[in-house]
């Protein structure tokens, strides 16, 4: 055998252990039980090693990824310039955040206050953020939990770039972070761009709500990904929060009140003390959506909670939803949940 990679990173050797399980390619691990001795703590480096015949071919998908890697990270430290005319200029809870928006592509509104309200301000706790758009989410919840880390993830260089933006004009910096990358990566490849899987006491989604099927396409890429969702991709969006969150852990998420079925039958198998919150655009219509939150790892069971009502009968918000969109404190209004 031929030794292909030595490190005492461990998470670059698992995203190299993963790679080569994903091509099929034999590999031992030397030197593991040596660094356990050590503690782990990064002084004895392992090994990875490979039959001679698959050697080359494994360095080279694996210099390849690297590449690849260096190429994503270093795009993050340099996102698209944005001109302020392609962006609108937008106030969210009352004017305690300034958010720009692109003029044309996906735009956060009443959906995205309502899923920041989801969150429960419980003190010191980390939250994440899957596909941040503008970063209206990951802002409104650090706007309200003072204590709360907010990190995202967000796979449009341009959309992280506003997010960016958006970040730095709302004095945030410290406690806001926005990673370029595809939440549907293996999770020890998005480790490397600086997110830890088990780790994070929230972790919140708003993902694409149309299938492309049930749509009229649209000529702009950015809105067409934005709503673009099938069945699959909603389990990548589940995988990767189920990985994401720690024990114990809650995932909430806002979608279409349709999709409900097929959210729970996903969310099922990896969540339990699941609750359903339907969101109802007037009195006496259907709910057109529905917040969902479950906690990772729990058995107990479902919970249908008493919906809310967003519009009154002159198409004005309820009070407790103005509320909501008016104030950072207002965001308790769904403590309930």
């Amino acid at each position: 055998m031929k030794e292909l990679v030595t490190s005492n990173d461990i998470v670059w050797l698992s995203y190299a252990q993963e790679l080569l399980r994903q091509e099929g390619v034999e590999f031992a691990l030397f030197d593991a039980n040596m660094s356990i001795i050590e503690g782990s703590i990064g002084i004895l480096p392992r090994r990875i090693m490979v039959h001679d015949d698959d050697y080359e071919s494994a360095w080279a998908m694996l210099k390849r990824e690297t590449e690849n890697l260096s190429s994503a990270q270093e795009s993050e430290h340099a996102l698209p310039d944005i001109d302020d005319d392609q962006l609108s200029d937008d106030l969210f809870l009352g004017g305690a955040l300034k958010i720009y928006q692109p003029k044309k592509g996906f735009r956060s509104g009443i959906d995205a206050v309502l899923l920041a309200a989801s969150v429960a301000d419980n003190g010191p706790m980390r939250v994440l953020e899957a596909g941040c758009g503008a970063g209206v989410v990951s802002l409104a919840i650090a706007c309200r939990c003072i204590e709360a880390r907010v990190e995202a993830i967000e796979i449009e260089d341009v959309n992280a770039a506003i997010a960016l933006r958006n970040v730095v004009r709302n004095d945030l910096s410290d406690r806001v972070v926005v990673h370029l990358g595809d939440l549907c990566d293996p999770v020890t490849k998005l480790e490397l761009l600086g997110l830890k899987r088990n780790s994070y006491d929230y972790v919140v989604a708003n993902p694409p709500f149309y299938d492309e099927r049930e749509m009229r396409l649209s000529s702009n890429p950015l809105r067409r990904r934005a709503k673009r969702a099938m069945a699959e991709t909603l389990e990548d969006w589940v995988r990767f929060l189920t990985a994401m969150a720690a024990p114990k852990g809650v995932i909430s998420m806002i979608h279409r009140a349709e999709k409900l079925d097929e959210i729970l039958s996903v969310l099922s198998r990896r969540f339990g003390a699941i609750k359903v919150l339907p969101l109802f655009p007037k009195a006496c219509v259907p709910a057109n959506r529905v917040i969902v939150q479950g906690v990772k790892g729990s058995r107990a069971p479902l919970t249908l909670l008493q919906g809310l009502v967003l519009h009154d009968d002159e198409g004005g918000y309820h009070p407790q939803v103005q509320e909501l969109c008016t104030s950072p404190k207002g965001l308790d209004g769904l403590k309930h949940l």
